[in-house]
């Protein structure tokens, strides 16, 4: 329940500023993450539900932690620390979020790639939570890639202004 975004071309950079590799992920993490964090928060704005604000995030991965090698900006639903209530059978609020949003059982959304089919015990079943959709259309009605790549534009002019300075 995720969407990124990648940017590519840090090898050019490094060679054209004359800076170490990670000199220069570091000033575009810095620029990724202040860009994706505004738009995030217009993600949960969006939602209908506060239900499940709290579960939007944004992450900004470094390069060598992804399988592209370039540093990746997420947006979307993430686990948290569970909420403990009185009794031992606590569902995760992520889970809750995810069902409400793709749907269970017979109801699955269409739209979505499941990881695993419907048990076979369950198959015949109708009925199940209908699936909302919620955080795509979310996601969709901020056109999220384009404010993260302007912004991040913005922010890496700032980033690279200040390491001027500094070298200064």
């Amino acid at each position: 329940m995720a969407d990124s975004i990648r940017i590519e071309g840090l090898k050019e950079m490094q060679k054209s500023l004359e800076m170490t590799y990670k000199e220069m992920e570091d000033i575009v993490v810095k620029a990724m993450r202040s860009a994706a964090r505004p738009v995030a928060r217009q993600v949960k704005s969006r939602l209908g539900s506060e239900d499940f604000r709290f579960l939007v995030k944004s992450k900004v991965i470094r390069g060598r932690k992804t399988r592209s090698g370039y540093p990746t900006a997420v947006i979307g639903m993430f686990k948290s620390k569970v909420r403990k209530s009185d009794d031992d059978r606590t569902i995760p609020n992520w889970f809750k979020a995810y069902w409400k949003n793709y749907g269970t059982l017979s109801r699955r959304s269409p739209s979505h790639q499941f990881v695993k089919p419907i048990k076979p015990k369950s198959r015949g079943k109708q009925g199940g939570v209908m699936p909302r959709n919620f955080f795509d259309q979310a996601l969709n009605s901020v056109d999220w890639q384009s404010k993260v790549r302007s912004g991040f534009k913005k922010n890496l002019i700032k980033q690279l202004d200040k390491m001027k300075q500094k070298a200064i």
